[in-house]
């Protein structure tokens, strides 16, 4: 069960055009273990333009 998404809860950080990253609170998220998913192609075209990203998780 996919509980956020960042195409869909999550938002942009930073100014366009240039953006430094997207964001996705999970304040609302009750105790417990989660799977961390990576969400960065829509096709394998758009993996040879997309650039290279760090996830970060920021608690507290």
């Amino acid at each position: 069960m996919t509980i956020l998404r960042s195409s869909q809860n999550g938002f942009w950080t930073g100014t366009e055009p240039n953006f430094t990253g997207r964001y996705l609170p999970i304040a609302g998220l009750n105790a417990g273990t989660y799977r961390l998913g990576v969400e960065k192609l829509r096709s394998p075209l758009s993996s040879l333009s997309t650039p290279q990203f760090d996830i970060v998780i920021v608690i507290g």
